[in-house]
């Protein structure tokens, strides 16, 4: 081993090797018609929305993840912003178009582990599809409508990320807040090959 690979060694945290942990994440936005007091307040918006990173149940996910940043629209001032743990992973805005919102997850103990952050792309979608935008404030029975959130038009992906030999902060952060999380020993195909056998 070289000094310079010796030295990169010695700077990273210790990991768990041979395993992999499970990070349940939901991500997307919310959107709803702004009333007529915040309209006045917002010239020439029409909708309120918020992009978020969260868990499944809507829960946080400041135990595993250290920072979110989002690439919002460059007309949207400032168009990058970075929401670091421990507060939620969301941003709150106001506009009238449509457009892609890209994400990157970066988690605990990942820098120094050489863990990429995660890039996830959030559409925000400011009127529900397949129906005539006049009857837009009627959104109720439309699948795109959480009963949890009325009024707002929510587009929503669930993901798990599998970490394979994350930092021994990051396992046991994972460990300790996710019930389906598991450590997987040796391939993920001879563990299912023999639950058939």
């Amino acid at each position: 081993m070289t000094d310079a690979a010796a030295a990169r060694a010695a700077n990273q945290p210790p990991q768990k090797q041979d395993v992999q942990v499970v990070i349940p994440i939901a991500y997307g936005t919310q959107a709803r018609p702004l009333t007529e007091a915040e309209r006045a307040k917002h010239k020439d918006h029409t909708t309120a929305w918020t992009v978020y990173v969260r868990g499944p149940s809507g829960e946080s996910l400041a135990y595993a993840v250290d920072r979110v940043i989002f690439h919002l629209h460059e007309s949207i001032v400032p168009p990058v912003r970075t929401i670091v743990a421990p507060a939620p992973f969301e941003v709150h805005e106001t506009g009238w178009g449509e457009f892609d919102i890209g994400i990157e997850v970066v988690f605990r103990g990942s820098g120094a582990a050489g863990l990429q952050p995660v890039k996830l792309t959030a559409p925000l979608k400011l009127f529900p599809e397949s129906v005539d935008t006049a009857v837009y404030p009627a959104l109720v029975g439309l699948k795109q409508v959480d009963p949890a959130r009325p009024g707002w038009l929510v587009t929503e992906k669930y993901d798990e990320v599998v970490v394979s030999e994350p930092s021994a902060e990051l396992y046991d952060a994972v460990v300790a807040n996710v019930d389906r999380s598991w450590p997987i020993r040796g391939t993920v195909w001879g563990t299912f090959s023999n639950l058939l056998c």
